[in-house]
């Protein structure tokens, strides 16, 4: 029918109200949604994750070739992997890789995202 059709003054008031007042009003409720996310106590989704305690591992130290030493560490208080000193590790990076314990990363940069070489 050419009535639904017809662009009137009407419909143009309509639709410059929706397009002004809606998303102002998605605003103010979107802003209330968030204050009160961060104002209860309580969380809405429950963690579902166990929570695992936390792992205390002995004090002992390995003596590497090089004369460094490394402690135990992860999961099962392994002791951590003695590094060659001939051999270059990568560390930091993109991916931020660690060295193993008693070690640092000496980057080859300042940037965010440097990567190194492990380093005693």
């Amino acid at each position: 029918p050419k009535e639904l059709t017809t662009v009137t003054t009407f419909s143009k008031y309509v639709a410059l109200s929706l397009f002004i007042f809606l998303p102002i009003f998605a605003f103010i409720l979107g802003m209330r949604y968030q204050t009160m996310l961060t104002n209860q106590s309580q969380p809405i989704f429950r963690n579902t994750t166990p929570i695992l305690e936390p792992i205390t591992c002995t004090q002992e130290m390995r003596t590497c070739p090089d004369g460094s030493f490394v402690g135990r560490s992860g999961r099962n208080c392994e002791f951590g992997k003695c590094i060659d000193p001939q051999r270059k590790v990568f560390c930091g990076g993109i991916a931020g890789k660690l060295c193993p314990s008693g070690y640092y990363c000496k980057y080859d940069g300042t940037f965010p995202d440097a990567g190194g070489t492990c380093m005693r």
